[in-house]
C-alpha cells in the first residue's frame, strides 16, 4: 500500500474474465450444428458492455467480426454479420453467457473463434478467450483397450491387497480365539 504525504493510496483494481470452456479445440462432424461456448465475469456492473465474436482461418490470418452484441441497460442489441448467416446468439446475458450456435458446419468453418468482452464500467477493460473448431468428415472412435487393461490390473491389485488384509484379520481373530480357549 503506497503512502503519499501521510495519506494511504488505494489502487483501483478491475477484473473481467472470459472463458470458452475446458476444451481448447472442439471437434465437430461436417453438416452438424455446434455450440461455441463463452461465459464472462465482471466485478462491476456490465449494463452497457460490448461483446463480439471473431473468426480467423489460421493464427496468421486477419480476424473477421461475425457478431456484435451491444448492451443498452442490460438489454442485448444483436448485430450479426451478413457474411455469417448461420451464426445465432443462444446465450443469456443475465446468466453471463454469450455463446453462439453455428449451424450446418462445413470445412470452411475450421479455424479459431474468439469471444470478446469490453466493459466501460471497468475503465473499458477488454478480455477475450479463443477456441479452435475442427470440422471432420467422420468422428474417429477412440480405442480404450489399453486404458481398460491398465485399470483392470490396478483394480485387481487393489482387490488382492484388500483380500490379503481380510485374510490376515481373520487369521489373527482365529489365533486370538484359540489362545483364549487354552
Amino acid at each position: 500500500m503506497p503512502v503519499r504525504n501521510g495519506f494511504v493510496v488505494f489502487q483501483n483494481n478491475e477484473a473481467i474474465e472470459v472463458h470458452t470452456g475446458k476444451l481448447p479445440t472442439i471437434v465437430v462432424l461436417n453438416g452438424s450444428d455446434v455450440e461455441l461456448p463463452c461465459t464472462f465475469s465482471s466485478c462491476m456492473d456490465f449494463k452497457n458492455s460490448d461483446f463480439w465474436w471473431t473468426f480467423r482461418k489460421n493464427k496468421t490470418s486477419e480476424e473477421t467480426k461475425i457478431i456484435h452484441i451491444k448492451l443498452k441497460d442490460k438489454r442485448p442489441q444483436i448485430f450479426p454479420s451478413e457474411e455469417y448467416d448461420r451464426v445465432t446468439f443462444i446465450g443469456n446475458i443475465k446468466e453471463k453467457n454469450i455463446s453462439l450456435l453455428l449451424a450446418d458446419v462445413d470445412f470452411e468453418d475450421n479455424g479459431f473463434y474468439t469471444c470478446y468482452f469490453k466493459n466501460p464500467q471497468e475503465m473499458n477493460q477488454e478480455a477475450n478467450a479463443s477456441l479452435e473448431l475442427s470440422v471432420v468428415s467422420e468422428l474417429v472412435e477412440v480405442d480404450n483397450t489399453v486404458t481398460v487393461i491398465i485399470l483392470s490390473v490396478i483394480g485387481g491389485l487393489i482387490g488382492f491387497i484388500i483380500l490379503i488384509f481380510i485374510i490376515k484379520k481373520l487369521v489373527m481373530f482365529i489365533i486370538k480365539r484359540v489362545g483364549k480357549k487354552k
